[in-house]
């Protein structure tokens, strides 16, 4: 049995469309499915009924497999799983091909966020900062994507203090960053290349660094990070370091994980499991 899990809200409603064209693909083959509803529906009340030869089927974005990977971790869920495009963003998809990802395999070797004594996995990347903003922005409904979102509220937005320590124990700080992302995908959002030279299939994360460059600066090389070439400008204050783990400390009070915002989050460690 194939079970997909669906989240009606996700790309802004439009997953819909695609659940309709999977649905009609798997009526074709003649295949056993049940649609499962995530927004009525509890894991844990179900968990129960997934199999170990069943297939479950997380459709959305980010956000909502950022979610869902999380809550089947935590219910020990031994059914093989896999991922649909049907977001808005689809930063993960962006770093395989086609449609549909089996990440069972996956779900143990993503790394983890740790804050508040509260630890989650996350899929592409964890910060603090502009992007924090624009990624709130866009859950309260405003109009616009990612680019249009950064540009308006680089603005108006103040630079803040931080201090990140790595896994060999050195010490970065400065008191005028933009933001502080760590990345183990390639991609945030919805398609800038920040982290180019990511790779998912070693143990190292990406503390991406925007400080000191001046805002007009700033304006002109934000768009290049859709090519990934912003790199080219380490030294105006955009740094990539690589590391395995990172403890972070901000003085921007929101959190995006995968796009999802929690708020005062001030302290919070980037790792893998051991």
């Amino acid at each position: 049995m194939k079970y997909i899990l669906f989240n009606p809200l996700s790309s802004h409603g439009k997953s819909k469309n695609y659940l309709y064209k999977i649905e009609k693909k798997l009526k074709k083959r003649n295949e056993e499915y049940k649609v499962i509803n995530i927004l009525d529906t509890k894991l844990e009340i179900i968990k129960d009924v997934f199999k170990e030869d069943d297939s479950l089927i997380l459709f959305g974005g980010d956000g909502t497999i950022h979610t869902l990977i999380n809550e089947i971790a935590d219910l020990q869920i031994k059914s093989r799983v896999f991922v649909y495009k049907a977001g808005s963003g689809n930063d993960f998809f962006r770093d395989f091909k086609g449609k549909i990802v089996e990440v069972t395999k996956m779900i143990d070797e993503f790394p983890r966020i740790k804050y508040n004594d509260h630890e989650e996995i996350f899929i592409n990347g964890v910060g603090s900062g502009i992007d924090a903003a624009v990624c709130n922005a866009h859950a309260s409904g405003e109009k616009g994507g990612y680019f249009r979102k950064s540009v308006q509220l680089f603005k108006k937005f103040k630079q803040f203090e931080t201090e990140v320590t790595l896994d060999d124990g050195r010490v970065i700080k400065y008191d005028d960053t933009w933001f502080v992302t760590v990345q183990h995908g390639r991609f945030f959002g919805g398609g800038m290349k920040l982290s180019p030279k990511s790779k998912r299939d070693d143990k190292t994360l990406e503390v991406c660094m925007v400080h000191k460059v001046k805002l007009g600066v700033l304006l002109l090389i934000f768009p290049l990070i859709f090519l990934g070439w912003h790199l080219l400008f380490k030294r105006v204050g955009i740094e990539i370091i690589k590391t395995s783990k990172a403890h972070v400390k901000t003085k921007y009070p929101m959190l995006q994980r995968d796009g999802e915002v929690i708020f005062d989050i001030l302290e919070f460690d980037v790792y893998f499991k051991e």
